[in-house]
């Protein structure tokens, strides 16, 4: 049956050999850098204290890939073009107005940062 797989993954240590061999498969139908500096991310720890922010500015490039088989890419097609437009730009969106990753790193540790 058709299979579709988005992946995201920070693009540094351990993850750049994942990000390299994500790409290079026959299944990777579109695949997406976002730099650091332009994009957030739901925080993991969100749950754990009500006053933190969803949202935080990214430390380090993210790399999307979209892996599918060929029943998935018929189902659902979608170019890089599109994977920028759609979820690139969704990743984008939520650091818009936010703080600068040196303001959030700065804000101390009870808030999130790390300092």
């Amino acid at each position: 049956g058709p299979l579709s797989f988005l992946i995201v993954i920070p693009a540094w240590g351990a993850g750049v050999g994942t990000v390299k061999h994500m790409e290079k498969s026959r299944h990777c139908r579109a695949s997406s850098r976002i730099e650091a500096s332009s994009h957030g991310f739901c925080d993991g720890a969100q749950h754990l204290d009500g006053a933190r922010e969803l949202y935080r500015p990214s430390s380090w490039d993210t790399a999307v890939s979209l892996l599918q088989n060929a029943a998935g890419a018929k189902r659902w097609p979608l170019s890089k073009e599109e994977l920028d437009k759609t979820f690139g730009a969704a990743m984008q969106e939520v650091v818009k107005g936010g703080p600068s990753l040196d303001q959030w790193e700065n804000r101390g540790q009870w808030r999130g940062g790390s300092a």
